[in-house]
C-alpha cells in the first residue's frame, strides 16, 4: 500500500487537494492499479512479427513527421499556427 507520503507526493505532482477520506481512497485504488501493473510483469510474451517476416529482430520504421488528413482546427479552437494551445503547467 503506498504511504501517506507518497499520495502526499503524487497528489502534488498532479495539482490536487485531497481530504483525508480521499487520500484513503485513492491509497486503495492506486494500490489495485500497482498490482495489477505487476501481474502484466509476469507474463512473457514472445516479440510479435508481420506474416512472412523472419525472425531478425525488432522491426523499425523512420519516423518521419507527415501531415494528416484531418485539420487540428476539427478538434480544438485552441489553435493557433497549425498547434495545439494549452495551459502552462511547468512553471
Amino acid at each position: 500500500m503506498p504511504s501517506p507520503i507518497d499520495i502526499d507526493k503524487i497528489a502534488l505532482l498532479a495539482a490536487l487537494e485531497l481530504s483525508a477520506e480521499e487520500k484513503r481512497q485513492f491509497a486503495g485504488q492506486f494500490e489495485a492499479i500497482l498490482a495489477y501493473f505487476r501481474k502484466i510483469e509476469e507474463v512473457q510474451l514472445p516479440e510479435t512479427l508481420r506474416p512472412g517476416e523472419e525472425e531478425e529482430g525488432p522491426l523499425f520504421r523512420d519516423d518521419v513527421a507527415r501531415p494528416g488528413s484531418t485539420p487540428p482546427e476539427s478538434f480544438s479552437p485552441h489553435v493557433e499556427d497549425g498547434h495545439f494551445k494549452v495551459p502552462r503547467v511547468i512553471e
